[in-house]
């Protein structure tokens, strides 16, 4: 009688035990994302491959750039803002904009404080904040800018409803309301959400794509006939489809560059980086958000331990998504 109890046990522990290498996966796979791509932050395509052919591993930023101060390893302000959420919601217990917004403020007088540990955080960013230092409201600091600040950060709220990207909708669209209020950039933050809660139970690429694609539409529909793009544009040659997709720093751009990289490569992580971090424009974040979804599909353990090894604050990373974890357990149907 004693058999089937914990036979039970048994696979709700093996359960368990793959959502915490998903969750660990998706954050540690966006901040190794941002890492990656912060050398080549701002190239075009062709110049990357006449100076490095390929970009595979880590790399100082490149001097003149952004990133001129940062090691190899270290992330940019895309893996900053993403923790500050995540943060925000363990010390709430689910995403509270106040505790978000409070916590962005106080970064914010941070970096405007000692300018030397900005890691390269947008005009959009900087200008809602300090519109939150001068007391406006959360749902009233954001800038009216379609950029992607919000959808490169967005990752953590994918991962409190594990397969329900309905859930993660409202909650998305209020979190890039501090700093970006305009339909795009909205469109990018629910598309992204949606992405990652799909990944993490492994639902297929083509029904992660659509769906995304679906519950971008509500807010932008150039972004959402973008994405639907990708199941022809997916099939042909990295170079013609970054052309059409864009790479600028504009959610229109950037969202769908990042689930490019993943449909073209949903069973390769490092294939998957390498294709975004090579792509030009605004790698870090293309590359930081094709992290978090191949890495909320495969897991931690398909991330290779040279780019584990080297990453800045990985322990830390890591921590924090087994903190996201222990909350977002609760919103999980086993099926045992």
């Amino acid at each position: 009688m004693m058999v089937i109890p914990m036979i039970l046990l048994s696979n709700k522990q093996s359960i368990c035990y793959m959502y915490r290498q998903k969750f660990t996966g998706c954050l540690l796979g966006s901040a190794i994302g941002d890492a990656l791509g912060m050398q080549t932050e701002g190239m075009e395509s062709t110049d990357i491959k006449v100076k490095y052919n390929m970009v595979f591993d880590y790399a100082p930023g490149r001097p003149g750039s952004y990133n001129e101060k940062l090691r190899p390893g270290q992330y940019t302000d895309d893996t900053e803002q993403t923790i500050i959420l995540a943060r925000s919601i363990i010390a709430a217990g689910k995403f509270d904009a106040d505790e978000f917004s409070k916590r962005l403020l106080e970064h914010y007088e941070i970096i405007t404080t000692r300018p030397e540990l900005n890691r390269g955080w947008g005009t959009t960013s900087l200008t809602a904040c300090k519109r939150l230092a001068e007391g406006k409201r959360w749902q009233d600091s954001g800038e009216d800018s379609p950029t992607c600040g919000s959808a490169m950060r967005v990752s953590p709220i994918g991962l409190l409803y594990p397969g329900r990207p309905e859930k993660t909708e409202d909650i998305a669209r209020s979190s890039s309301l501090p700093t970006h209020k305009n339909p795009e950039s909205i469109a990018g933050a629910v598309a992204v959400a949606a992405a990652v809660s799909m990944a993490v139970k492994n639902i297929n690429p083509d029904t992660i794509i659509q769906t995304a694609a679906d519950i971008a539409g509500k807010y932008d529909k150039k972004l959402a006939d973008k994405i639907q793009s990708l199941e022809k544009v997916r099939h042909i040659p990295e170079i013609n489809a970054f052309s059409i997709l864009g790479t600028s720093i504009m959610a229109n751009d950037v969202v769908p560059s990042a689930l490019y990289c993943f449909a073209r490569n949903p069973l390769d992580f490092p294939k998957t980086l390498i294709t975004a971090i090579n792509a030009g424009g605004d790698t870090d974040s293309i590359a930081c958000i094709a992290g978090a979804i191949s890495g909320a599909y495969l897991g931690v353990d398909a991330i290779p331990q040279k780019w584990l090894d080297g990453l800045e604050n990985r322990k830390e990373i890591e921590y924090i998504a087994l903190e996201l974890w222990e909350i977002a357990k609760h919103n999980i149907q086993y099926d045992v």
